[in-house]
């Protein structure tokens, strides 16, 4: 990959940049954080954390509660708190199941599909900027480490970590 000269100085004498590599992926990290923070309060009343559970929902899909808990890493308790807050703000209806009443799904209404699509054009004008200028080898390779990194993430147990403390 091209690196720019002062990239160049950063990394001399470290494991091939691997130091630089920590650095901006920590600043990605939080720079997308923060945007996201700063566009949802922008743009109307959810929480990053509401966000991401209408992401999980999606526009079309039907999904019981413990399914999207399970997805996201939280507690069915936690989950329970945050679809009560979309349902009184009005982003997603919940259905019990007619027979079995204690299983709860949850739907997008039409306002929450207009936030999730808000929500994935930001995410496409992110992947649209992140990849300009690369090759389709570069593009390639750009796609397996990030891969590489969502599948060590996703095959982490957060609450057993939160546990161990």
């Amino acid at each position: 990959m091209i690196r720019l000269e002062n990239e160049k100085a950063k990394t001399a004498g470290t494991n091939s940049g691997r130091v630089l590599l920590n650095e901006f992926l920590t600043d990605v990290f939080h720079y997308i954080l923060k945007f996201e923070e700063y566009t949802l309060r922008g743009e109307n009343d959810l929480s990053i954390q509401e966000m991401h559970l209408i992401e999980k929902l999606g526009p079309d899909k039907e999904l019981r509660m413990s399914q999207i808990a399970n997805a996201l890493g939280v507690t069915l308790g936690t989950m329970t708190v945050a679809a009560d807050r979309l349902d009184k703000k009005g982003y997603v209806v919940r259905q019990r199941l007619d027979d079995d009443r204690r299983v709860v799904r949850l739907k997008l209404t039409d306002k929450g599909k207009e936030a999730y699509e808000a929500h994935s054009q930001f995410h496409m004008k992110m992947v649209e900027m992140v990849v300009q200028g690369l090759s389709p080898l570069e593009e390639d390779t750009l796609v397996t480490a990030v891969k590489n990194l969502r599948d060590f993430f996703k095959g982490l147990d957060y609450r057993k970590l939160k546990k161990r403390k």
